[in-house]
């Protein structure tokens, strides 16, 4: 035990390793240094080819020093070239659709991954579309099963025997028929040969009153006078909310077709293959003027044939809007969050200066005019001359 005391050599390993385990103090300070001057010098090839991209415009206002002392500065100036870079990208779209695009001009992408999103996307455009059409169908023409299903100025066409569409009586001339070829206008005559029962005699003649005319009900002009007759002052300002309110969801929903033009475009589209470039062209079109022209015009429809009082306006017109988030849903609940991530980190297409000012005032003026169409239909129908007698109760 006094030999292990006395032997100086055991007190000696553990400072020689302390030694040999601290770093040189000059050695991490050229390293550090020669970081900075390699930082500094992409810094400055970033900030040319910034400059050279927007004309030679000055973008970045600080610059780097040339010293180690000033690392500060350089940092600042690398939160400020970064803030520019990521600037002119936008986040990727929470829409299925977007996913599309990317996916299809994709070369790497698998041609089934291809098949499978493109057929997705068609069939979701072609659900939303059936039921826009339906919606139209079934509010100028709703189902029934008799007459008493049917508004003033209607019968009930029976397509099969238990069920049938409503149909109005009259023409806009308040005159002709609207069922047949339209010339039967001797109403006398024309129910003598038909059953007593017969819907049509029904619901809009009544032969106890004078005349060999369709006297009864109203004809679809008189029914629009009426829906907006009716139409007091918070009835007009709920109609001015939702189409507004519609107005800005078009206006969002067609700034997603454009992002989907701009990925086209910035990922060199034209030399995909032309089956992936009509497909991209077919989505596009068939959302912007197919899909959302439809669902502005049953806006429209909605308020006069289905209630112009604030409460129907509100639910109504609100009520069609879901329809523009179904592809959000999509991409939201459906798709796998790893593709979803990979999407949302590598699917965002660069937006130029010019890019992001054309999505603004596109924006800024569809919804403007959307809202004004909306309005100024619901007027201009019900605002059209009619003989019905309906004094607005405002």
């Amino acid at each position: 035990m006094t030999e292990e005391t006395e032997n100086p050599a055991t007190f000696d390993v553990e400072p020689e390793a302390k030694e040999e385990a601290q770093p040189p103090e000059q050695g991490a300070a050229d390293a550090m240094l020669a970081q900075i001057q390699a930082q500094q010098l992409r810094l400055q090839e970033l900030e040319q080819a910034v400059r050279a991209q927007q004309g030679g415009e000055e973008v970045l206002q600080a610059s780097p020093s040339e010293s180690a002392d000033e690392g500060g500065a350089l940092l600042v100036f690398a939160s400020k070239a970064a803030r520019h870079v990521f600037a002119e990208r936008v986040t990727t779209p929470a829409c299925f659709h977007q996913i599309t695009t990317v996916t299809l001009l994709d070369a790497d992408a698998p041609m089934l991954s291809k098949a499978s999103f493109l057929l997705t996307s068609l069939l979701l455009l072609m659900l939303q579309q059936m039921t826009l059409t339906s919606v139209a169908a079934g509010v100028s023409a709703p189902s029934c099963v008799d007459n008493n299903d049917c508004a003033a100025g209607s019968y009930c066409k029976m397509l099969t025997e238990e069920r049938g569409f409503c149909l109005m009586c009259l023409r806009a001339d308040g005159v002709t028929p609207f069922f047949g070829d339209g010339s039967a206008l001797n109403a006398t005559a024309y129910c003598a040969t038909v059953p007593t029962d017969d819907p049509v005699c029904m619901a809009c003649y009544d032969g106890n009153l004078p005349g060999d005319g369709w006297n009864t009900g109203w004809n679809m002009r008189m029914r629009f006078n009426a829906a907006t007759n009716r139409m007091c002052g918070g009835d007009w300002a709920a109609l001015i909310l939702v189409a507004s309110v519609v107005g800005l969801y078009v206006a969002g929903e067609l700034r997603d077709i454009k992002l989907c033009q701009i990925t086209f475009e910035t990922r060199d589209g034209s030399s995909a293959p032309a089956w992936v470039q009509a497909a991209l062209l077919a989505l596009g079109a068939w959302r912007q003027f197919a899909f959302l022209g439809m669902l502005t015009h049953i806006v429209a429809m909605l308020v006069l044939h289905r209630g112009s009082d604030a409460i129907s306006i509100c639910f109504n017109g609100v009520a069609v809007l879901f329809l523009l988030d179904v592809d959000v849903y999509l991409f939201e609940f459906w798709v796998p969050e790893k593709m979803r991530e990979r999407m949302e980190e590598f699917g965002a297409p660069t937006v130029s200066e010019d890019d992001a000012r054309y999505l603004a005032i596109l924006k800024r003026y569809h919804a403007v005019l959307v809202a004004f169409f909306i309005f100024l239909a619901v007027l201009q129908t019900g605002a059209l001359p009619s003989t019905a007698d309906s004094a607005s109760p405002c």
